[in-house]
């Protein structure tokens, strides 16, 4: 028998200067469509206006195949990383 673990969608922010953790979030993959729709704005406009970005990353985030870390933004004195596991 195989037990196959749950994939997580991890987003980090860390602060540039100090390259500390400030937020972090993990969800399982199987609710990702969900909970991108819950995003705050100010996260979302970091990506471009129609959203074709997000849906991209997601996309590649439910991938069978994707593993670490598949996006990082850089943005002001935030560093954004957005990984699977």
């Amino acid at each position: 028998m195989h037990i196959r673990s749950v994939r997580k969608l991890t987003i980090e922010i860390f602060h540039i200067d100090q390259n500390i953790v400030e937020e972090s979030v993990n969800f399982p993959l199987c609710i990702a469509h969900s909970l991108m729709a819950l995003l705050p704005r100010d996260f979302v406009t970091r990506f471009d206006e129609n959203s074709e970005q997000l849906e991209e990353l997601l996309n590649i985030a439910l991938d069978p195949d994707a593993h670490g870390v598949i996006m990082e933004l850089i943005d002001n004195e935030e560093r954004v990383v957005i990984s699977v596991s």
